[in-house]
């Protein structure tokens, strides 16, 4: 429009049609004096070519066309650059989407295989948890116990809590390592090793603190009147076996129902179904993200190709109503400049198909190019459509 502007006087209703009527009475009205102003009629009866004045309004729509034209085509070089962006990012989401789509229905699919196995191969009847929880109960249990009878033996008192706390240590994890040990249906070499010697050195150890401590207790029992005990070293000495021993059994069961015949498949199995819910979480959160990426890029690669598609539409719309007008101010021009002869004809030149004007190749619907080059990755960062 902006190279137009010499022709303005001829782009409106009123002015085609005073150009027609002066052009065809041959004069005008002079504003002073006010007198007739004679001219020649135009154009004349046996002009073959086009009258002047139409051939300044085609020259104006070439014009308006052709900066139309270029408009476009300076508008386009951003529209396109985001359009080829979008595209290329909604690409990558997705091949991403699907990738990650595939990865995660693979890990959900082992996880539900790992998932059967681990079912199938049962659990024990109480957790790890639960049988930790009560063998160190069983160890805080019997440690006041303990105390006692190492105090009988006159140590000082750290190495009196020492060996206390080292026996309520030893006997619930002994236990624990020997009801594992018998609960296995296919016994290893140290499994066997273990069920025989873990008794042996439970009685021994049990046998052998009695005894050392009936013979401090008769020989210092007049230095440990604040215990109040009143009752034989002896009757003292197989008690303390028996609830040491009713420790050791009670934490055997526990461990036995806490452990599993298959130990190390068992054990395998848990870390196989550990590891299968990890990823799986891991890829399905991956999978989110690559649908929510992709759900972003599809939004975005559509507003931009919807952008471009309706900035073209409305340039081309533009054009034709630059062609319609034109054709209309030139139709305007004939029919008021004949009415203005009084019947004295029509030029030759009127009895011409009116001059046509073409949509600018580039404005054509069927000419707007959708392809992208090769390296518009390399510029996505820099001409990403989020970043305008």
């Amino acid at each position: 429009m902006k190279h137009a502007r010499k022709y303005d006087y001829i782009y409106t209703y009123r002015k085609v049609k005073r150009k027609g009527k002066i052009d065809g009475r041959g004069f005008k009205w002079k504003f002073w004096p006010f007198v007739k102003a004679e001219h020649e009629v135009r154009p004349s009866m046996d002009q073959t070519d086009y009258a002047q004045f139409e051939k300044e309004l085609f020259k104006v729509g070439q014009q308006e066309l052709r900066t139309l034209s270029e408009d476009w085509e300076q508008l386009d070089t951003k529209l396109k650059t985001n359009y080829c962006v979008a595209k290329s990012i909604y690409n990558k989401a997705l091949k991403s989407k699907e990738k990650e789509t595939d990865e995660a229905i693979r890990e959900k699919e082992s996880f539900t295989r790992v998932s059967k196995e681990y079912s199938d191969l049962g659990r024990p009847a109480i957790s790890s948890t639960w049988t930790l929880f009560w063998l160190f109960f069983f160890g805080a249990a019997e440690f006041p116990l303990n105390s006692i009878v190492f105090q009988v033996i006159g140590e000082n008192f750290w190495l009196t809590m020492i060996m206390a706390a080292g026996l309520c240590f030893a006997i619930p994890w002994s236990a624990h390592f020997f009801g594992k040990a018998i609960k296995q249906e296919e016994k290893s070499k140290s499994d066997k090793i273990l069920i025989v010697i873990t008794p042996i050195i439970i009685l021994a150890l049990l046998a052998g603190i009695a005894i050392v401590r009936t013979v401090f207790f008769e020989a210092a029992q007049s230095n440990f009147k604040w215990l109040h005990l009143d009752i034989s070293p002896t009757t003292l000495a197989v008690l303390f076996i028996i609830i040491n021993l009713t420790i050791f059994f009670v934490s055997v069961l526990v461990s036995y129902q806490g452990s599993h015949k298959k130990h190390d498949l068992y054990k395998s199995m848990c870390r196989r179904y550990k590891n299968a819910l990890k990823s799986l979480k891991k890829e399905t959160t991956e999978a989110d993200i690559a649908n929510a990426n992709y759900a972003k890029a599809v939004d975005t690669y559509h507003a931009m190709k919807t952008q471009r598609e309706g900035c073209h539409n409305s340039y081309t719309e533009r054009a034709k109503f630059i062609i319609v007008k034109l054709g209309t101010y030139m139709e305007v021009y004939r029919g008021h400049n004949i009415e203005a002869r009084k019947s004295a004809g029509i030029p030759l030149c009127f009895k011409l198909d009116l001059m046509k004007l073409d949509i600018p190749e580039n404005l054509l619907h069927e000419n707007l190019n959708w392809d992208c080059p090769d390296d518009i990755q390399n510029n996505e960062a820099a001409h990403s459509p989020n970043s305008n």
